[in-house]
């Protein structure tokens, strides 16, 4: 019975100096001037130890001014690179987690504790580097990335053709002449808004845009088809006379019928 006590108590004793040992070990991990990562509010900052305290490290954060330093416990300092876990290389195929799911990617470089990764399937700018807690191998995963959708062009009407003619009118003596005159001329064609004069004091052309292959141009008081002979085709010189006309207006206006 004694003796069971006796061991008892040995081994009570060489735990205690072990765990001793430890927290001694875990003390004496930080040394003034090594850089550490100093967590603050639930992010990680880079940081410098200045001073070593029981158990308790002085801190000066990176970028900041000596206002911020601080002393700091050790639940709030870990060592500026910490072990990298699994290690990945360049060129090795992985998966890289992003936002809600698993994407396939490509070490192109590392660094302690984290890999620069490209997508597969995307541009170059959505390359980043990564920690391991959004990296690991490729054949770990059994599930493939869903495709993010590919947007489909939006079809466009296609434009009707507008035909630019220039169309005679008799002659036009000045631009509120010509306002009163150009858009009359025909309900299939739509004037520009330019008109010209092709002989001084005879005879002007009012341009005209017309959207059909086909319109009615007026050409005046046309009497027989010899007159539309000769009267159609040189109504405009930019179209084909179809071969018909008729009159609108008996004894005063004729309209001849031109294609493009």
């Amino acid at each position: 019975m004694g003796r069971t006590i006796l061991r008892c108590l040995f081994a009570l004793t060489i735990t205690i100096a072990a765990l001793t040992l430890v927290s001694r070990d875990a003390v004496a991990q930080y040394q003034v001037g090594q850089k550490v990562m100093v967590r603050w509010k639930g992010k990680w900052y880079k940081a410098r130890v200045l001073q070593v305290g029981n158990r308790r490290w002085f801190i000066h954060y990176k970028g900041y001014s000596a206002s911020w330093n601080q002393w700091v416990g050790p639940h709030r300092i870990r060592p500026r690179f910490a072990p990298m876990g699994p290690r990945y290389v360049v060129g090795q195929r992985v998966m890289v987690f992003w936002k809600t799911r698993w994407y396939k990617a490509r070490v192109l470089a590392a660094r302690p504790g984290s890999w620069l990764i490209h997508y597969k399937g995307y541009g170059s700018n959505w390359n980043e580097w990564v920690g391991p807690g959004r990296i690991r191998p490729r054949q770990n995963v059994v599930p493939q990335p869903v495709p993010r959708p590919v947007p489909q062009p939006v079809p466009h009407p296609v434009p009707r053709p507008h035909f630019s003619v220039d169309v005679r009118v008799g002659p036009i003596w000045n631009q509120r002449h010509a306002m009163k005159i150009c858009p009359r001329i025909a309900s299939t064609t739509r004037w520009t808004g330019r008109w010209k004069t092709t002989i001084q004091g005879r005879m002007s052309v009012c341009n005209c845009k017309a959207a059909m292959s086909a319109f009615d141009v007026p050409a005046g008081p046309i009497w027989n088809q010899g007159h539309a002979n000769k009267r159609c085709p040189r109504v405009c010189s930019r179209a084909r006379w179809s071969g018909q006309w008729k009159n609108i207006r008996q004894g005063r206006m004729s309209v001849c019928n031109l294609r493009w």
